[in-house]
């Protein structure tokens, strides 16, 4: 019997120049933090735009015909985190003005290394895992499975169906429960009663967490059993979610996961998406989330021009970091891990962590309203994982937190693809989910990344494992069959296997 590649290998010497290249054009950006030089700043911007384009335009041309080029690690995450906090810093450098009501003065050194530092941290964390891994191909024995976990496989399949199903079901009712109890978006300004922790909230938060796992787990048993990601009835289903969520409480946040998901899976089927088709539902889903934007602005405030409400709505960091850097440490000391460990602390769910630990955590969020003497519950912050980073340990944690986030998005990245798409294994499911989460995670502190990821993955993991124990536990007690088939192989009886 053939075995596996090794997924690990040693580090060719083009690839530790590559390191030492990136490792020196992140250097020159931290040094920034000392120059205090405004133009040092602006050339560092430019400098790191150019750096992950260049990176995402190699990736891509390198792999023209794979039909998930548009989701590898360097090229749609990577994109969205350049994005999220280096476009904001560019198009101040280049207009000179500031984004809505975020000030050009955030552009300042430091708050500039830590954003271009976390960028270009990723970049070369993830460029240095691909540097010492192994080719990404399926060993020969990939997609041999024995005969129990072909069963196992059967058997997962149907109940991630049944589960992500139920799980959209689920949601779609939250969501009706919240607009007769809260009202809709046209009743109610956006975002009000931020710190209000009732029934209600809960169970919108249970929801968000619901959509985005029901749809990994449908389309994964959908392409699993070689069809499209989409059925009829999940279409359905995740398309009434999507429109309750959008339309009538004005909350953009749970149609990215799910479009991203769809786009990883539509691609791990064979299909190929066609780059105009890509830009253009790019280009609809901004206009999309620029409406939704300028109506709460009509309730809270003037309305801003489309490129500026584009940018202000990932451009939150920038203002967040400039008045961390301000504040820390010159008023206040790093934190050196105490928001990571709240956490940890509060991983339960909340109704439970809260009557533990407390109503109000001192999670990044948290802390940073304290810093800034802010108590108004109806307005709120993200948060953004660079800031926390610098928040407890400066722009060393910076660079060490960007560079694991890079490095994990390739190891899961590369663990996905090293199985076959009809493998019992969990590993497949962990990279589309941490790229759905993406957009959300840079945007929001560690207590909610954790929830936003660990728990829909620990969930599809203990459908996994039941699936897997009740085949075994079936297959023991005789209530199925394994008999030959052609060729020498062995089959299941699938009558059997309903019951």
């Amino acid at each position: 019997m053939s075995q596996s590649m090794p997924l690990w290998r040693r580090p060719e010497p083009r690839a530790l120049v590559i390191g030492i290249l990136f490792a020196g054009v992140l250097s020159g950006s931290y040094a920034l933090a000392a120059a205090q030089s405004d133009l040092l700043a602006a050339i560092a911007v430019v400098v790191t735009s150019c750096t992950v384009l260049s990176a995402c335009v190699i990736v891509l041309v390198r792999a023209p015909a794979d039909p998930l080029a548009s989701v590898r690690p360097s090229a749609f995450p990577l994109l969205y985190i350049f994005y999220a906090f280096v476009v904001p810093q560019l198009y101040m450098v280049a207009t000179g003005n500031g984004i809505a009501s975020i000030a050009r003065s955030t552009l300042s050194p430091v708050t500039v290394s830590v954003m271009c530092g976390f960028t270009l941290s990723a970049l070369l964390g993830g460029a240095f895992v691909h540097a010492v891994s192994r080719p990404e191909a399926l060993p020969p024995s990939a997609g041999a499975l024995s005969p129990e976990s072909r069963l196992t496989a059967l058997r997962q399949r149907s109940v991630l169906t049944v589960a992500g199903r139920a799980g959209l079901a689920v949601a779609l009712a939250i969501r009706i429960v919240q607009i007769v109890t809260q009202g809709t978006v046209f009743d109610s300004v956006y975002g009000s009663n931020q710190l209000d922790f009732t029934a209600v909230t809960s169970l919108a938060v249970i929801g968000d967490v619901l959509i985005p796992v029901s749809a990994l787990m449908v389309m994964h048993a959908n392409v699993a059993r070689g069809r499209f990601p989409l059925s009829r009835l999940d279409g359905v289903l995740l398309a009434s979610v999507l429109i309750v969520s959008v339309v009538f409480l004005g909350s953009r946040a749970e149609a990215i996961p799910p479009a991203i998901i769809f786009v990883y899976y539509f691609g791990r089927s064979g299909r190929r998406i066609r780059w105009v088709w890509l830009i253009l539902g790019a280009v609809v889903v901004a206009m999309a989330f620029v409406a939704v934007s300028q109506f709460r602005s009509v309730q809270t405030g003037p309305g801003y021009p489309i490129v500026e409400e584009l940018l202000r709505q990932t451009a939150t960091p920038q203002r967040l970091t400039y008045n961390v850097t301000t504040l820390v440490p010159s008023e206040h000391s790093f934190f050196y891990g105490s928001t990571y460990l709240v956490a940890l602390e509060y991983m339960l769910p909340g109704p439970l962590s809260r009557a533990l630990f407390g109503a109000i955590p001192a999670t990044g969020t948290f802390v940073y309203r304290d810093l800034i003497h802010f108590d108004d519950p109806n307005q709120g912050f993200g948060f953004a994982m660079p800031t926390e980073a610098y928040l407890n340990f400066g722009l060393v944690g910076t660079a060490v937190v960007g560079a694991a986030v890079g490095a994990l998005l390739v190891m899961t990245w590369r663990s996905a693809h090293v199985a076959s798409p009809r493998s019992t294994r969990f590993a497949p499911f962990v990279y589309p989910l941490l790229v759905s989460a993406i957009p959300y995670a840079m945007r929001s502190d560690l207590l909610a990344q954790l929830k936003n990821t660990v728990y829909p993955l620990a969930l599809v993991f203990v459908l996994l494992a039941a699936a897997a124990l009740a085949t075994r536990i079936a297959i023991r007690n005789h209530r199925i069959r394994l008999h030959p088939a052609r060729g020498g192989q062995v089959r299941a009886d699938r009558n059997s296997l309903r019951r």
